[in-house]
């Protein structure tokens, strides 16, 4: 029997050692230090990153839909309302009015909505819900980055597209989520279709009120964040746990059996 509770404990410790090293799924964190600045927009589908920090350069972009990037751009700009109110900044009243004529909420709008006040509490609870929406890297997908510069190929599509625009810098990461609109022209669209002949191929990626993440806007500000909750699928991790209860249980009936 005692082999049998050390093999079950063994089981469980895997089991919490496999959750465990997947639940962070950027290294440490999304960047919290302000290591990172990624740009606001993009010109042309290109920015330069800043960074604090010297290493090696990676990036990807990563498709996502317009309902996502319009929760992004919002959680990013109620949490540089927060940072600013925190921090005394002259900014604060311009931010608020953006705001208000953006979303036509007011700040008792929004403490009210989320449940929080203007203040560092509050600023980790908004930038843990930036965080769950960001759409996760694909770790065999980087790119190396050409002085510091990040590059999206807009000459394949037509129309609008929102993309995440994840850095790695190191351990560190940071994420950016961009309205982009593509260049192609008619002649390179499917002979068969010509349905974006009036598309608008203005690449500036300028949105209204379109403020870049909110650890980026107020640089100053030593806020924390919430660690993010992605990594593995729940169907992963759920067939891992499966396997191994159901190795456990199996030995354990073996054993009994033998017994």
């Amino acid at each position: 029997m005692k082999k049998i509770k050390i093999y079950l404990t063994a089981v469980i410790t895997m089991i919490m050692l496999t959750i465990t090293s997947q639940v962070y799924a950027y290294g440490s964190q999304v960047d919290t230090s302000n290591a990172i600045t990624m740009p606001g927009s993009l010109s042309d589908g290109k920015g330069t990153v800043s960074s604090s920090i010297s290493g090696s350069m990676n990036y990807q972009f990563v498709e996502i839909s317009a309902d996502k990037y319009t929760k992004i751009k919002k959680y990013e700009t109620i949490c540089n309302l927060i940072s600013a109110y925190i921090n005394q900044s002259s900014d604060y009243d311009s931010l608020i009015s953006n705001y208000e004529s953006t979303y036509n909420q007011t700040a008792n709008g929004i403490m009210s909505e989320y449940g929080i006040q203007f203040n560092e509490e509050g600023y980790n609870v908004i930038k843990g819900l930036w965080i769950t929406e960001l759409t996760t890297y694909n770790e065999s997908a980087w790119i190396k980055a050409s002085e510091n510069m990040i590059s999206l190929d807009i000459s394949t599509f037509t129309g609008t597209k929102y993309y995440i625009a994840w850095v790695k810098l190191g351990d560190t990461y940071d994420a950016e989520a961009y309205k982009v609109t593509g260049t192609k022209t008619n002649k390179e669209d499917d002979k068969n279709t010509d349905t974006n002949s009036g598309t608008n191929t203005d690449n500036t990626t300028k949105t209204p009120n379109d403020n870049s993440k909110a650890n980026s806007t107020a640089n100053n500000t030593k806020l924390p964040t919430v660690l993010p909750k992605t990594g593995l699928s729940n169907y992963i991790l759920l067939g891992v746990i499966l396997v191994f209860i159901t190795t456990g249980t199996v030995t354990y009936i073996k054993y009994k059996s033998i017994k």
